[in-house]
């Protein structure tokens, strides 16, 4: 086997060209000055080898459509900086994420998160729209849609998931603007058509394929709520550190609190009490990531945003954040 390892420098161009190459080094060369530092190995030289690669950049999001042609491994770190969901057109691949392997064949999408190393072995029938999206982008646009309350950042379900009418027409759009823009860089959409793509391909990620967030993503938001509800939130931020019962935001409402239950759910997607929650564990979150352990501790932290048991603390912002509180706090 030959193997090819190298470093990434992202371009300045939004479009290039279509790709094609015969040569396992320059294949490797031109996708890890795309994406990260990989090793590309070609597991049977008695196979042809002829990658073909083009890819349109808007926004956050850049696509690939990537095929190689032959018998070929990559073996790649954490991507670390961007969500990989990688669609095949046709042929299947074997991925590895981690300790985790699926089978992706035709017509099947699978996430890969940003956290973990990936290997994918390709058929040499195999060719994939390769969907990479910046991290922080996400998180902020999935934070920014589910109102951050509770929010622990995104974790897709590595899994493959076939192609559904939705993520079908997804693959069809990103094509027409592959096709309309491969001839001529000024095709280019404008900046704001731009921003409508992209939040359209998150959006239709975020609803199409399985993750933590999927039930909170799927009901539908209602800007408007009730004027009881809006009472009982101000005054929740109003009295955030101290000690608030559901009796009180009963009493601030004007409402009964059966009402005031009812409105949660229908409105916020939770109770009254987990939006208090949910709203210290943010402020929490804010002050642990500001201070240093010199200055102060979890424990006056936590106190300090209105939580009286501590081990529910710990737990529920792990929960919510995926780190513990000291962890955070030391960095």
């Amino acid at each position: 086997m030959t193997a090819i390892a190298g470093s990434a420098v992202l371009p300045k161009a939004r479009l290039s060209a279509a790709y094609a190459t015969g040569s396992l080094a320059d294949a490797h060369d031109h996708m890890a000055a795309l994406m990260r530092p990989h090793r590309l190995t070609l597991t049977d030289r008695t196979s042809p080898f002829a990658m073909r690669h083009q890819s349109v950049r808007l926004g956050h999001v850049r696509a690939h459509w990537l095929a190689y042609g032959g018998h070929v491994q990559m073996c790649s770190d954490a991507m670390e900086r961007f969500y990989l969901f990688q669609i095949n057109l046709h042929g299947a691949c074997e991925v590895r994420l981690g300790s985790n392997v699926s089978l992706v064949r035709a017509m099947e999408c699978c996430p890969v998160m940003p956290n973990q190393a990936l290997t994918k072995t390709w058929q040499p029938d195999c060719a994939q729209l390769i969907l990479q999206v910046d991290r922080a982008a996400f998180d902020r646009f999935a934070a920014d849609e589910l109102g951050e309350l509770g929010f622990g950042g995104l974790e897709f379900r590595f899994s493959p998931v076939a192609i559904d009418p939705a993520l079908t027409g997804l693959v069809e759009m990103i094509d027409l603007i592959r096709r309309t823009t491969a001839a001529d860089e000024a095709a280019m959409p404008n900046a704001r058509l731009t921003q409508h793509f992209e939040t359209m391909v998150m959006s239709m990620l975020l609803s199409g394929l399985p993750h933590r967030h999927a039930g909170a993503y799927a009901r539908v938001p209602v800007a408007y709520a009730p004027f009881h509800v809006r009472r009982a939130e101000d005054h929740i931020h109003a009295h955030i550190r101290e000690l608030i019962t559901i009796d009180d935001l009963a009493a601030a409402s004007g409402a009964s609190v059966r009402t005031l239950f009812s409105a949660f759910q229908q409105y916020r997607g939770m109770t009254p009490m987990s939006y208090v929650k949910a709203l210290r564990l943010k402020l929490a979150y804010a002050e642990l990531a500001a201070a240093t352990p010199l200055e102060t501790s979890v424990t006056a932290i936590a106190l300090g945003c209105g939580f009286r048991h501590l081990g529910n603390f710990a737990r529920d912002f792990r929960e919510a954040y995926g780190v513990a509180p000291s962890t955070l706090l030391r960095s």
